[in-house]
């Protein structure tokens, strides 16, 4: 194992490139073992595994969100229309009353 002291990176995407990178330092400087190296590599991968699964879950919500917005301006139109074709039906159907008052 390493004699130095434990290093710290930030647990984000540009933390674990650095880790990454360290430990290929480590590595060429013979600090790290082959075996050190795998396992540090397994774990790496599958934190990136981790990463890509966060990457579609994201993905995924906002198509759903995108889909929404859709689906609810589509409905917003129709009421619009609706509202408008009612209106356009009322002042006819005003017009109309007004003729046969004056008729009669």
């Amino acid at each position: 194992m390493k004699n130095e002291i434990l290093k710290k990176f930030d647990r984000t995407n540009d933390g674990l490139r650095d880790a990454l990178m360290s430990e290929m330092e480590d590595i060429r400087a013979g600090v790290a073992t082959p075996d050190e190296a795998h396992a540090f590599a397994e774990l790496a991968e599958k934190v990136i595994r981790s990463f890509e699964a966060e990457i579609i879950v994201e993905k995924l919500n906002d198509d759903r969100k995108r889909e929404q917005y859709e689906r609810s301006e589509k409905v917003r139109k129709r009421e619009v229309k609706r509202l408008r074709l009612e209106r356009e039906l009322n002042q006819i159907t005003y017009i109309q009353s007004n003729e046969n008052d004056a008729a009669a």
